[in-house]
């Protein structure tokens, strides 16, 4: 590694006075301005050797960034500032040292791209790797394989407490491409990660672009734009016995790939809200919008699913948990629900041109109401035959109601017509077979029914 002494004013002001060629811009000078004044704020071009330009696509530039890294971490925080050039590193950066902040000129004009050093497994080799708390990176293009095959850096950010929990961790205003893993992943294997935020970035060709793996709590992932996912677009994956909590997944464009897995999917997470995200299959490969499996208290709002996904949103083992106001068309199956999914509210959805707008095993502790699309409630009469003992007749429904979901009526004493009471005696997907003790005989007997599924 290359050590040295940040600038001070006077060697800056002989630099500028000496700037012949102009091989000095004045957007250089306003930077190096700022990190002579502030020791505290410091550019990777400070470590590096004398007339080594780092930021030239070319040259090995983690040396002297991590060296940025070591320098403020030694001051008790500061920040690392990466001026417009693109900067190949050819092994992992990391950050041990709390209160640090990675920024560059912006991820049109900052670019940090993984060389082939770093190539390896995708679970060992990092771009970065953040030990510590207090963290934020800004304004960067983290580029994990130039040539767009996944096959370099297996992460571009990953955080990953190790002694201890982690907290106030941002990635903001960056892009991360074509990481073969995650783009931008926490790890909280043992300890918690807390007040998580990933907000306004984009991601390109990234197998997971965003994911709160483990334990999170606290965590924000918003106004983000993933494209190309070729996995699952946003992950909170609880990958041991304790999930995340306190999630909210707001405001993101997800665009799959046609290999890819699913665009948002939810294991073993509480108190999670998922609300205004759009997500587009870009083919016919992605099989689901969103999956919950073992979700509690969580809230799926007001998000849109466009493509061909074999299935909006799949739902499993979940508890407690709304889905309403979902804007879902032209896929298979709209909603897809197993047995151990109970105490939840399906309602006021918009399904559009779905083959089957809710599958699956609805168990009556659900309520599903008013979903556009979606037929929960009818109503008519159906008459038993005068040498008849019962009726089938198509309730319309799109789902299968119980026995509980419905109401017969008549207008007179029907003891006197079939020397008893009706009932009902068989329901399917499609029809209501209601019996009565004997013929009635004459004209037969007229009733009115009704089917409610709340």
């Amino acid at each position: 590694m290359t050590t040295a002494t940040p600038r001070t004013l006077d060697h800056l002001l002989e630099e500028i006075l000496d700037n012949q060629d102009w091989a000095i811009t004045p957007r250089d000078a306003r930077d190096g301005w700022a990190t002579a004044i502030d020791r505290h704020v410091v550019r990777p071009q400070q470590f590096a050797a004398a007339g080594e330009d780092i930021a030239d696509g070319e040259t090995d530039a983690a040396p002297a960034i991590q060296a940025a890294i070591e320098y403020v971490e030694a001051l008790g925080g500061g920040t690392v500032y990466l001026p417009v050039g693109e900067y190949l590193i050819e092994s992992s950066l990391t950050v041990l040292g709390e209160h640090i902040t990675i920024e560059g000129a912006g991820p049109g004009a900052t670019r940090i791209v993984a060389g082939l050093g770093i190539a390896g497994t995708m679970f060992a080799h990092n771009m970065l790797n953040v030990r510590a708390s207090n963290f934020l990176a800004r304004g960067i293009w983290w580029i994990a394989d130039p040539t767009g095959n996944q096959n370099r850096s297996g992460r571009c950010i990953n955080f990953r407490p190790v002694d201890s929990a982690l907290e106030w961790l941002t990635v903001e205003n960056c892009r991360v491409d074509q990481a073969s893993a995650a783009g931008i992943r926490t790890e909280g294997l043992s300890f918690n990660c807390t007040q998580v935020r990933i907000v306004n970035c984009t991601s390109h060709g990234c197998a997971v672009p965003f994911a709160f793996d483990y334990r999170v709590e606290e965590g924000l992932i918003a106004n983000n734009i993933a494209k190309s996912a070729g996995g699952y677009g946003i992950s909170l994956d609880r990958l041991t016995t304790s999930g995340s909590r306190q999630i909210v997944v707001a405001n993101n464009i997800i665009e799959m790939a046609s290999h890819g897995v699913r665009g948002i999917s939810i294991l073993g997470a509480q108190n999670v809200v998922v609300e205004g995200n759009i997500i587009n299959s870009l083919g016919s490969g992605p099989a689901e919008g969103i999956r919950t499996a073992s979700l509690v208290s969580g809230a799926i709002i007001g998000n849109r699913f466009l493509g061909a996904f074999t299935t909006a949103l799949h739902v499993i083992g979940t508890q407690r948990s709304v889905f309403t106001g979902n804007i879902i068309s032209g896929q298979t199956n709209g909603l897809n629900t197993d047995s151990n999914t109970i105490n939840c509210l399906v309602q006021g959805n918009h399904f559009f041109g779905v083959t089957n707008p809710i599958t699956g095993t609805l168990a009556a502790s659900n309520r599903v109401r008013n979903n556009f699309g979606l037929t929960t409630e009818a109503k008519g009469t159906a008459t038993i035959g005068a040498s008849a003992t019962s009726v089938t007749f198509n309730h319309g429904l799109s789902v299968t109601p119980s026995i509980q979901d419905i109401h017969l009526s008549w207008a007179t004493d029907p003891l006197p017509i079939i020397a008893g009471m009706p009932w009902v005696s068989a329901i399917t997907a499609t029809q209501i077979t209601v019996s009565v003790p004997t013929q009635p005989g004459g004209d037969g007997w007229t009733f009115g029914w009704q089917v409610q599924v709340l």
